[in-house]
């Protein structure tokens, strides 16, 4: 049993009043507690004699009964996740994760009163014009993955308005749909295509909230980024603020993180510490994930294929790196 789960499970109860004739099939009243509780409801079947006594019960003998059942509350979900794979999140106490795909897959069993992290999918890219592709069921929907970049989704802002739009003419309209998510190098894409979607359709996408990517050497330079979409986030009156979908201190970027001319890992980690404690305190960034559960070396392509760059949170053989260690840490 995890210790967010510890924390976060609250069990309550909800009150039924009985109000029924001696023989009657009792008229059930629910007092609902909360509007996100999960509630009990148990059905009562009359045998042929109770039905027949019933119908002759007299009406003065009708009386009133109280019971109280227990309930158990959906946790709240914190703003730490992962990008990956569920196991993953639970070794790191990771509240949500999402792997890039249509239906992010799930984990083991839960113990009693764990909480399993929050499964998120996405439509990664461009499906053409066949009809959307099913998605796993979920309360949110992200959008396209870097489409500003050719080794990612790479679609034109116009394409993406029609898609988008082509989304919200699906019952996914129902979910928090995520805006698509740029790029920390060309974060202009994502106005570009509202601006797009507005001259096609006469109004904005429906986005609930914004994703961002963010990869920079300090806290700083990261804060200065978010900034910007925190403030696209106001002007566009976006309700659920931002999520940093992808973030990681690369330790190999500018030597900065250096230690006896090597890169250091712990010099990286503790800028990274200081970034994700501005993430908790701001009010906007309503969720962050860390980029990555798992990666092999060789995929790093986007500075160099070497460990330097590597901020998996575990190793191909399910153990903690220093990177995971710290992030399981981190509340």
């Amino acid at each position: 049993m995890g210790q967010q789960a510890v924390l976060r499970l609250l069990t309550l109860g909800l009150w039924l009043t009985v109000t029924s004739s001696v023989w009657a099939k009792p008229q059930l009243s629910v007092v609902p507690f909360a509007e996100n509780a999960y509630r009990l409801f148990l059905p009562m079947q009359l045998t042929s004699d109770q039905q027949q006594l019933q119908e002759t019960a007299p009406a003065h003998t009708a009386r009133s009964h109280t019971y109280f059942f227990p309930t158990i509350l959906r946790p709240e979900i914190p703003k730490k996740g992962i990008g990956g794979d569920c196991n993953t999140a639970r070794q790191v106490r990771a509240g949500w994760y999402y792997n890039w795909g249509r239906n992010p897959g799930g984990c083991g069993p839960a113990d009693f009163i764990e909480t399993l992290p929050q499964a998120i999918p996405m439509l990664w890219g461009d499906w053409g014009d066949g009809p959307i592709p099913q998605v796993a069921e979920a309360d949110y929907l992200l959008l396209f993955n870097e489409p500003d970049l050719r080794g990612q989704a790479n679609i034109p802002a116009r394409r993406a308005a029609i898609l988008q739009y082509r989304i919200e003419a699906s019952p996914l309209v129902q979910r928090k749909i995520g805006a698509p998510a740029p790029s920390h190098a060309h974060p202009e894409w994502l106005v570009a295509m509202r601006d797009e979607f507005i001259g096609l359709y006469g109004r904005p996408p429906k986005w609930d909230f914004l994703p961002v990517h963010c990869y920079f050497a300090t806290a700083e330079e990261c804060q200065r980024h978010v900034q910007w979409f925190i403030a696209r986030a106001r002007d566009w009156q976006i309700p659920g603020g931002l999520w940093i979908t992808e973030f990681a201190v690369l330790p190999c970027v500018n030597n900065i993180h250096r230690v006896g001319g090597q890169p250091g890992v712990q010099p990286a980690i503790a800028e990274a510490d200081r970034l994700i404690a501005w993430f908790e305190r701001t009010p906007e960034v309503t969720r962050y994930a860390w980029y990555i559960s798992y990666q092999p070396l060789d995929a790093w392509y986007a500075f160099q294929p070497m460990p330097d760059c590597d901020t998996s949170l575990r190793t191909e053989n399910w153990m903690l790196t220093d990177w995971g260690q710290w992030y399981r840490e981190r509340q």
